[in-house]
């Protein structure tokens, strides 16, 4: 199976979480990743493996009759790539957040974005059909070609300009990273106070069950919400001990009272 506007092949630059990913992805549905670039050529010759493809770490290496060039690296990297990388007419592609399309406007006439709005990490599976994918091109053919892949990989895409996806990419801050500083807090008072850690999991998962389909402020509880200053005021009491935690508590608990009021 392969995109009706032929995407057939691949390159693979980078072979972090975000290019395993997208390499299973992307070789799942028939689509040949032929080579996987690193530096180091280290993590490129693992990942090729996988993939059975070739492990490539000089730039100039890089196939340029491949279909797609995915660039799958740390944002601060990519400015590098923008300036060495050229590959002619071959659609170049990044899968960042926070980074403008136009980074890579010196690599090819054909750029954009291919940004899969999830958290990653190698060893842990992920149901690639079910993350949502943003795309951007510089122009109507290569947004069709990518659109065409985003068809075949997921069941949802957006298409989003590079200001919308850096704001999003703040929305997934938000609701992912700090979530988990809050797990993470939560899993570090568990240890102190000899609590087990899974006890909070039904609540956490029903937590997040209740914002699909509400707006969150409607689903908002809590002491905070509720006014209830005397249990937060405990609260905080209790969290002396971790000024750092005593902080966060307080400032989060009155921006709910903030929103809610």
């Amino acid at each position: 199976m392969t995109t009706k506007k032929g995407i057939h092949t691949a390159v693979l630059i980078g072979a972090g979480n975000v290019a395993t990913h997208l390499g299973n992805a992307l070789v799942n549905k028939g689509i040949k990743v032929l080579q996987v670039y690193s530096p180091s050529g280290t993590t490129a010759k693992t990942l090729a493996k996988k993939l059975q493809a070739k492990p490539i770490a000089d730039l100039k290496a890089i196939d340029t009759a491949a279909d797609i060039i995915i660039v799958a690296i740390k944002d601060d990297a990519l400015p590098t790539i923008g300036k060495q990388l050229r590959v002619g007419n071959t659609l170049v592609v990044h899968t960042s957040g926070a980074t403008p399309a136009d980074v890579l406007k010196k690599c090819s006439t054909n750029y954009g974005v291919f940004y899969p709005f999830q958290t990653f990490n190698k060893n842990v599976k992920a149901d690639f059909a079910a993350i949502p994918i943003c795309i951007e091109a510089n122009n109507p053919k290569a947004e069709k070609q990518l659109e065409g892949l985003a068809k075949l990989l997921v069941n949802n895409y957006y298409k989003l300009n590079s200001d919308q996806r850096h704001w999003l990419h703040i929305m997934g801050v938000f609701s992912s990273n700090f979530s988990n500083l809050m797990y993470h807090i939560t899993h570090t008072i568990a240890g102190q106070q000899n609590i087990p850690f899974d006890i909070v999991y039904p609540l956490i998962k029903q937590t997040a069950a209740k914002v699909e389909g509400n707006i969150p402020a409607a689903v908002q509880t809590g002491p905070a919400v509720r006014g209830d200053k005397k249990v937060v005021k405990m609260h905080l009491k209790k969290l002396e001990e971790n000024k750092e935690f005593q902080k966060i508590y307080s400032l989060l608990s009155n921006a709910i009272e903030n929103i809610n009021n």
